[in-house]
């Protein structure tokens, strides 16, 4: 499966870049988890998104407690989660 966590981003550029480091070094300390970057999406109302490849929705939830990022709010403000299962057919 595929999860992509929209996120809007009011912080700085090196904040971002710290949080960006700090959730790809914590997949790629997990077993079962893929980072595949942050993306920017040209239909979603989102500044960014994280994309992640998984067989378990919950690595996702296990990488970003790993990655020792805690939120707030005021530069983080909004996040969702999109989880896509597949591929369907190969």
């Amino acid at each position: 499966m595929l999860v992509i966590q929209h996120i809007d981003w009011f912080g700085t550029v090196d904040e971002l870049a710290e949080m960006d480091e700090a959730i790809k070094k914590a997949c790629g300390e997990l077993e079962g988890i893929e980072y595949k970057g942050r993306w920017s999406s040209h239909q979603a109302r989102y500044h960014f998104c994280y994309l992640f490849k998984t067989e378990v929705y919950m690595k996702v939830m296990d990488a970003w407690g790993k990655a020792g990022f805690e939120r707030d709010y005021s530069k983080l403000t909004h996040s969702i989660m999109e989880i896509l299962g597949g591929p369907q057919h190969t």
